[in-house]
């Protein structure tokens, strides 16, 4: 069967174009154009000659060690670092270990910082807690993510001195093939403390590890110790005053650490990845280091939560109104309306800003109500009633509540409403001559208030009636 003729043609055409690309490629080589480049065979031979990855390491971070086992090598770090001091790789480490900490952490401590402890535990020491952060290559977890350096730190004391130390361990590989090996390691070390701290840990390093490990037949069970993740302690205490609450972002805020020249996290993937492709360790040490001081801050942090969870009124402990106001809410959430009551009172002495003091003070007349002070709730309430109708529109639903429901003064209610109603009626129409649509807040609370008024206004009078129906000489 012969070829239709523009197939023969077609097929013919990519022969010549074929023979053209060989013959400049001939071209090419005669010219010596790719001399220099080695085949396979070479190149492999070339790289058994170079000095291996690991020596790359050992001479970028000299204090680094080799550990052989079964399935593979780690390399090791080891640091210690006494209490309050820096060495010489300068971490920062401002207020590490306090008085309080010396002593076992009160389990309702242990409880307002980890809903996984419960408040009946056997109280923790200082020396129980094992502070622990990863490193991976990427961020979304799951089998797919390695983690190739991981750090663990905790708090010795020396018997012989009476002092305090932090001791940091860092556990890196190499390649990917002694992961086995490194996560064996971790959990022997694992298994001497009672708890683990992380920031974040809870969604990610332990899942990681827990998820590695089964790859490499090691129960998850080892990796699941009582678990405190400052992380959302953090966001209870600092969500409103910082713009993120990144570990990074606290540690500069809250413990007053600078951390100085430090390499974004979201970069050490891609260096590991470098030194795994090249060999070319220069940029590991940074690596390291910010792990390093990741673990140094997560002790520090630990120590300054524990002191605000016992005593939030502590000297210097608390600086700013939005801490005041996190630790009333803990305080009201506890039931010691009391103790919230006081740390509203002291939000609103060092309370700046005007926008945020209407909040604050209905939060403190609330706290009043629960606690059957009137007199100082309805002093608050009577001086956010002088504001414009949209922030003050609570306090006089709430002045109304108490004089039907607390004084039995229908009366005074339906009065307090109605000369709301005609306020908001007032603000509407000024809205509307100013070319305004009024708000939807303002309409709702307008039918709301007509809806309360009708109701005061029917007990009103059928108070009344019952009076007029009443026996003279009676009592009520």
């Amino acid at each position: 069967m012969s070829l239709p003729p523009t197939s023969l043609q077609q097929r013919l055409k990519a022969l010549d174009q074929r023979k053209a690309t060989r013959n400049r490629i001939i071209d090419d080589l005669r010219s010596g154009k790719y001399d220099g480049i080695v085949n396979g065979s070479e190149f492999f031979r070339r790289k058994e000659l170079e000095p291996p990855r690991q020596q790359h390491l050992l001479d970028e971070i000299p204090d680094l060690r080799v550990i052989r086992g079964e399935h593979g090598q780690t390399l090791f770090r080891s640091i210690t670092i006494p209490r309050g001091e820096a060495t010489d790789h300068k971490y920062s480490l401002p207020h590490p270990v306090t008085g309080a900490t010396t002593h076992p952490i009160a389990a309702p401590v242990l409880h307002a910082l980890s809903t996984e402890i419960t408040a009946d535990v056997q109280p923790l020491t200082t020396t129980d807690i094992c502070f622990l952060d990863t490193e991976t290559t990427g961020l979304m977890g799951g089998t797919g993510t390695v983690p190739f350096l991981v750090g663990l730190g905790n708090w010795e004391h020396d018997t012989a001195t009476g002092g305090w130390h932090f001791r940091l361990e860092q556990y890196l590989i190499e390649d990917f093939c002694h992961e086995g090996d490194m996560l064996e390691r971790l959990v022997t070390r694992l298994s001497r403390f009672r708890a683990v701290c992380t920031y974040n840990g809870k969604t990610f390093d332990l899942p990681l590890l827990r998820a590695r490990g089964i790859l490499h037949r090691i129960p998850p069970a080892h990796f699941r110790l009582k678990h405190i993740d400052l992380l959302h302690s953090s966001r209870r205490w600092w969500r409103r005053m910082l713009e993120s609450v990144s570990l990074k972002t606290v540690e500069k805020q809250i413990l007053g650490i600078d951390r100085g020249p430090d390499l974004d996290s979201a970069l050490i993937p891609g260096v590991f990845f470098h030194f795994a492709r090249t060999g070319r360790a220069d940029r590991m040490p940074a690596v390291l280091d910010h792990n390093a001081q990741d673990i140094i801050t997560l002790g520090a942090l630990l120590s300054h939560l524990t002191l605000i969870e016992n005593n939030p009124f502590g000297h210097g402990l608390l600086n700013h109104p939005e801490e005041f106001a996190s630790a009333a809410r803990r305080f009201a959430k506890s039931h010691d309306l009391d103790s919230a009551a006081l740390a509203i009172t002291r939000a609103l002495e060092i309370n700046n800003d005007r926008d945020r003091e209407p909040e604050l003070l209905a939060r403190l007349a609330a706290l009043h109500k629960r606690r059957r002070a009137w007199p100082q709730a309805l002093e608050i309430l009577h001086h956010l009633r002088t504001r414009p109708i949209a922030q003050s529109l609570p306090a006089w639903i709430e002045t109304a509540k108490y004089e039907e429901h607390i004084r039995r003064d229908p009366a005074a209610a339906l009065a307090l409403v109605s000369q709301c109603r005609r306020q908001v009626e007032l603000e509407a129409d000024l809205a509307s001559l100013r070319g305004l649509d009024p708000s939807k807040v303002l309409s709702s609370a307008l039918n709301d208030l007509a809806r309360r008024e009708r109701r005061l206004l029917a007990r009103t009078q059928r108070v009344h009636h019952s009076r007029k129906r009443r026996p003279p000489g009676t009592h009520s």
